[in-house]
């Protein structure tokens, strides 16, 4: 995955000067990799009615990530590396990945304990915490109404985020 990363961020580098932050998930004989680059979220409600937050954030706020940002020669303005991105990971961005790291964290899961993986943006727990999506995520079985259901909380809480999207 950490390969896959690197090769997506070149080939966007060669085309965009645009950017975007990476969660991926990867199942393969009964584990689940998640792949994470920004401030996407995952996470894995498991079949005993525990949840578990898989990734971490990659924000400037945070002190390992901005002493990063730092160490490649950026700075961290107004809580964001440039004044301008809010995250410390992500593919592409032409003008600032020298001040960013493309490399994912991976975490890997047991598919036979989780029975729900929610991935979202930074828009969804910008505006909910994380108990709040578990809690709509557990109101129903269906991952359609589940994600209109998350979107929807979301936009009702303030997200201006481009989640709005998801279920159109």
């Amino acid at each position: 995955l950490k390969a896959a990363f690197k090769h997506v961020h070149e080939l966007i580098i060669a085309d965009l000067t645009a950017g975007t932050t990476a969660l991926v998930a990867y199942v393969r004989d009964q584990q689940c990799y998640v792949a994470s680059a920004g401030d996407c979220r995952a996470l894995a409600l498991k079949r005993d009615g525990s949840w578990q937050r898989i990734t971490r954030d990659h924000r400037p706020d945070v002190p390992e990530e901005a002493a990063a940002v730092k160490a490649r020669g950026g700075r961290i303005l107004r809580g964001r590396v440039g004044a301008t991105l809010g995250f410390t990971r992500g593919l592409g961005d032409r003008d600032m990945a020298r001040f960013l790291s493309q490399e994912p964290d991976v975490f890997e899961i047991a598919v036979a304990d989780t029975d729900i993986l929610v991935m979202a943006c930074d828009g969804v727990f910008d505006t909910l915490e994380d108990e709040d999506v578990v809690k709509v995520a557990r109101s129903t079985r269906n991952p359609q109404k589940m994600a209109q259901r998350i979107r929807d909380k979301s936009l009702a809480k303030g997200s201006r985020s481009e989640e709005r999207r998801v279920g159109k």
